[in-house]
């Protein structure tokens, strides 16, 4: 049976380090273009939609708060230091941090508890149970916001494929026969 910890600290993971790999992966080719950093840090695939910059923050957001409210404790500080790449691979790479540290059975103790997520205005989203929010909030925000941040380097002409979103150790690739 798939724990509360399996199904979101794991997977959470793993879709941060294919964040941080397609985004370096893309960031080189921009690079190599000539294209100034700004540009892609400000990219967005429509006006109304978060950058590039706020996509990556928002997987990062998702992972760290998901963390906290399965933990029971507070949740995380808004980082300033990631306005430029060099920060949003800190961003990611001080997340993926946070995520080797959570506490299997703290995490599981809260799947059958009901999550209060604080929003703005003094309001909390609320959630039968860790389950419900796992999989009803959390990991459709995560997978939405690293593929927007996919589907921007993409837009943009970076040489990204599938598997660079899968992440290549996710996929165990064999000869037929």
């Amino acid at each position: 049976m798939l724990s509360l910890y399996d199904s979101i600290v794991p997977v959470a993971r793993q879709a941060l380090v294919n964040l941080r790999d397609f985004t370096a992966k893309g960031a080189a080719h921009f690079e190599a273009a000539g294209e100034p950093e700004a540009a892609l840090i400000e990219a967005r695939l429509a006006p109304d939609m978060f950058s590039f910059a706020l996509q990556i923050r928002s997987v990062c957001h998702m992972a760290e708060w998901a963390l906290a409210n399965l933990s029971g404790t507070p949740g995380p500080q808004t980082a300033t230091e990631d306005s430029d790449l060099g920060g949003l691979f800190v961003r990611i790479d001080r997340t993926i941090a946070l995520l080797d540290t959570a506490s299997k059975d703290i995490v599981d103790g809260r799947a059958d508890r009901e999550i209060a997520m604080p929003i703005p205005g003094n309001r909390a989203l609320h959630f039968a149970n860790g389950a419900d929010y796992v999989g009803s909030y959390v990991l459709p925000n995560l997978f939405f916001h690293s593929s927007i941040a996919y589907a921007i380097l993409r837009h943009r002409g970076a040489p990204l494929g599938k598997i660079d979103f899968l992440g290549p150790k996710s996929l165990d690739i064999r000869a037929a026969g």
